[in-house]
């Protein structure tokens, strides 16, 4: 990651002085972010984030969701009063 870093930071440094940033340059930063991609840490890491995002939005769209939809968990709706049998 210091690598990675440290690349960027001399990249960005000299695009902001307006030299030009290399072909050369280029492929080397893509190769750094190529073994950090491929880290089997950095991997797991990005599995759960996605599946962290993933949760947020499911809780999200149950908060979102209608008060007023009818709910089965409850049970039946009341019926409307005592009924005698004579």
């Amino acid at each position: 990651m210091g690598d990675f870093e440290r690349t960027l930071g001399k990249l960005e440094h000299q695009a902001q002085s307006g030299i030009p940033v290399t072909d050369a340059q280029r492929d080397q930063l893509e190769a750094i972010q190529s073994k950090i991609a491929m880290h089997i840490k950095v991997k797991a890491l990005n599995m759960a984030q996605v599946e962290f995002v993933d949760l947020l939005r499911k809780i999200t769209q149950t908060i979102q969701s209608p008060l007023s939809a009818p709910s089965t968990a409850a049970g039946p709706a009341p019926t409307a009063g005592p009924k005698f049998v004579e």
